[in-house]
């Protein structure tokens, strides 16, 4: 993993790898939220066979990208410095959620396609057919299938306040921790904004205000000793 730095030592984005791979986790894990949820709570409106297709495909994506993600990540990533304000507590937290984030969406498929197996059934895979592994055991298939639902609210918890976090730095820190990873989102022109521009003018103009003051005090203090022998020598005379 190398840092990301702008040619002035500024912080740059992530590479772009990192990004697409970001991006597309995201849309599965919405993929896996949807379709999980319909299962749950709505079976009677989704066609229970299709969505469960689907919802067990994405688990399978998401392994696959945040398995092709370590390993970029352990290899050419770039990943850009934290912010110089941040506190290190935060830094701490920042690590170790991210850790978190990334066990939970590796254990969280697993989990899935063992109960799928431990039904001792075919099933599709990402367009393939998984043949039946082991006999039936409907036994393990309960508590797996109840550890599952755990990790995906435990899933679901730290990928919101992962969100939250980036959605508080960009719209109430308003710094540049989201553009990181959204670089379509960047405000234009954020080192140089019209009322620091302004600022800095006014600062410049009482800086030569004052300069032009002392000048004009110290060129009377010249004046003043010459004046001071006209006086005299006209009082000689």
């Amino acid at each position: 993993m190398r840092l990301s730095r702008h040619d002035d030592g500024a912080r740059a984005p992530f590479d772009g790898l990192t990004i697409t791979l970001h991006w597309l986790t995201v849309f599965f894990i919405a993929l896996l939220a949807a379709t999980g949820l319909a299962i749950r709570y709505l079976p009677s409106l989704a066609p229970m066979p299709a969505t469960l297709d689907i919802h067990r495909s994405a688990g399978a994506m998401v392994w696959l990208l945040v398995a092709i993600r370590l390993l970029w990540r352990a290899t050419f990533a770039r990943f850009p410095p934290f912010p110089s304000g941040m506190p290190r507590f935060q830094q701490w937290l920042a690590r170790r959620s991210e850790h978190l984030l990334y066990a939970l969406l590796l254990l969280q498929p697993i989990t899935g396609l063992a109960t799928s197996i431990l039904l001792g059934r075919s099933f599709p895979l990402l367009g393939w057919s998984v043949p039946s592994l082991v006999p039936r055991n409907i036994e393990a298939w309960q508590i797996l299938l109840s550890v599952h639902r755990v990790g995906a609210y435990a899933l679901f918890a730290v990928a919101g306040g992962h969100t939250a976090a980036a959605f508080a730095h960009h719209y109430l820190l308003r710094d540049d921790v989201l553009e990181m990873m959204a670089p379509w989102l960047r405000r234009p022109a954020r080192s140089a904004t019209p009322r620091v521009l302004h600022r800095r003018e006014d600062l410049t103009r009482g800086t030569q205000r004052i300069r032009s003051g002392r000048g004009g005090n110290r060129q009377q203090e010249r004046e003043a000793p010459s004046g001071a022998h006209d006086a005299e020598a006209s009082l000689s005379c």
